[in-house]
């Protein structure tokens, strides 16, 4: 496999390996104000030598040690003189520290940006011709072709009728525009980054008043939090939300995970045709040779668009209020899961989330007293919108994107450069794979799951130091001689009555 990803962070990362040089930096400014020090003790030695009475016949040797003292301060590689070239390597070296930093998101060849901006504009056009000629085509073509039904064929009026209807077929196109690369997911991404700096100027007030009267800080969570509130209102309106009913419905040995695209293919079973079926999560028990036991927590993505307060918790609903706070009943249903399959706080537990799943998963470990329960040392998403959250430290994060897939530029962050977060990207429109490239042509096949597990194939084959290294962290979760694997698959239900049921998700202050 020859395809190039794009690594970002990690411990091969930008930020990684800025951190050594801004370690650098201090050590050379340490090192010149050592040396400016030295200089004036050195300084104030020559003084004292050139004023120290001594006999006539000694007045040279007292010129020379002077002398000596003052090349040592002001000669060649003096202490002096050494100390302000130090001194403005170190500032050099924090102006380069800062380009790096700039340079890593505008790495992007321009070329590539010229051919999105082409493409842009192929769909603009195609959509102002197809309009009007839509709009005249069909409605004259109607219009004609009535004409032509109610007169007989001898009046001129059915000629003339004939005419514009053949006209109006004509013009009226079979086709439709493609619009997909104007929902472009990098573009997208930097269209709310520039709006949320305009929601910040219009909302400038200080953030505890922000928080004392429940308003979000950003605009990607206000939009989150009035969409939260439509489709908390039409779950109302059309369900009967009484809570999350939470338990286990399928147990049996298998295989233990061999890879990142291994673990993406056992999330793929809880989809609507999986072996696992919807609206289910699934707990895998790792148990090793040597005693210790390890977990993995699948998470799958939306299943459910529409806000109509259904059975399933992976909706369109708990997307939003994860968005908006951070939590839903999706998040509930999963600690639950944990509780229910006896996850100890001491034990290593993996997350694995496509989209809403990712979303959940990032979002439980950046709660504290989620962290403080279990031992959550890595998660792995995929397609999901993260960039904005803040995953308790220690935490191992690998997230793979699509730079055309919409969903993970939802939250118009890009994800951070940190040695505890790994950032894969695989350019589709660039793939070798006629299947990949169009897949980067619908909008919907570039954040699906099947897509994802394949740019997980290339993963699993790099050599790149920043995944070998978040392997290597989450080895406690692969495959290894005398493994054994036990899968339990949790049904999760909304409005279900019983023992481990929750009362519907709180409304949180912004909703009140």
């Amino acid at each position: 496999m020859s395809e190039r990803i794009v690594v970002i962070g990690g411990v091969g990362g930008t930020h990684a390996r800025l951190e050594d040089l801004d370690r650098a930096t201090h050590m050379l400014a340490d090192a010149a104000i050592r040396l400016f020090a030295m200089g004036r003790a050195i300084r104030a030695a020559g003084w004292c030598v050139s004023r120290i009475a001594v006999a006539p016949e000694s007045l040279p040797v007292r010129e020379r040690a002077a002398e000596r003292l003052e090349w040592v301060d002001q000669g060649p590689g003096g202490a002096t003189g050494l100390a302000a070239e130090i001194e403005g390597i170190a500032a050099n070296l924090e102006m380069t520290i800062t380009l790096l930093e700039d340079a890593e998101r505008a790495s992007e060849s321009i070329w590539t940006k010229a051919g999105r901006l082409w493409d842009k504009g192929v769909a603009v056009t195609s959509a102002l011709i197809w309009v009007p000629c839509k709009v005249v085509g069909a409605g004259a073509g109607t219009v004609a072709h009535k004409i032509e039904e109610v007169t007989p064929g001898w009046l001129p009026v059915h000629w003339i009728a004939t005419g514009e209807a053949w006209v109006a077929d004509t013009v009226n196109p079979d086709w439709t525009p493609d619009l997909t690369p104007l929902a472009y997911g990098d573009d997208l991404q930097a269209a709310l980054g520039m709006a949320d700096g305009g929601y910040r100027t219009l909302t400038a007030l200080p953030g505890p008043v922000l928080d004392a009267v429940g308003l979000p800080r950003d605009l990607v969570t206000a939009l989150s939090l009035n969409l939260a509130l439509v489709s908390l209102a039409l779950d109302e309106l059309l369900g009967e939300i009484r809570g999350v009913f939470v338990f286990p419905v399928a147990s049996r040995l298998v295989d233990a995970p061999t890879g990142v695209a291994d673990l993406f293919r056992r999330l793929e079973g809880l989809s609507v045709n999986g072996i696992d079926g919807a609206g289910r999560i699934a707990i895998d028990r790792i148990d090793h040779p040597d005693g210790t036991r390890a977990w993995i927590v699948e998470i799958p993505g939306t299943q459910d668009w529409v806000p109509d307060g259904g059975s399933n918790v992976l909706d369109f609903t708990s997307n939003l209020l994860l968005m908006a706070v951070g939590s839903s009943q999706l998040t509930f249903a999963v600690e639950q899961a944990m509780k229910e399959a006896g996850i100890p706080p001491d034990e290593e537990v993996l997350m694995v989330g496509h989209s809403q799943g990712g979303i959940a998963a990032m979002q439980m470990v950046s709660n504290p007293s989620f962290a403080g329960r279990y031992s959550v040392t890595a998660v792995l998403t995929a397609a999901a919108p993260v960039g904005a959250t803040d995953p308790h430290p220690g935490v191992k994060v690998m997230s793979l994107e699509h730079p055309s897939d919409t969903v993970p530029a939802l939250d118009g962050t890009p994800n951070p450069d940190r040695p505890e977060w790994t950032t894969v990207r695989r350019d589709l429109a660039r793939s070798d794979s006629e299947m990949d490239r169009r897949a980067d042509g619908d909008i919907v096949k570039r954040h699906e799951l099947p897509t994802y597990i394949r740019t997980a194939e290339f993963v699993d084959t790099s050599s790149d130091p920043s995944i070998r290294r978040w392997l290597r962290d989450t080895e406690a979760f692969w495959d290894d001689e005398g493994c054994t694997s036990t899968r339990t698959v949790f049904e999760v239900t909304r409005g279900a009555e019983g023992p481990d049921a929750t009362p519907a998700l709180p409304v949180p202050s912004a909703f009140a």
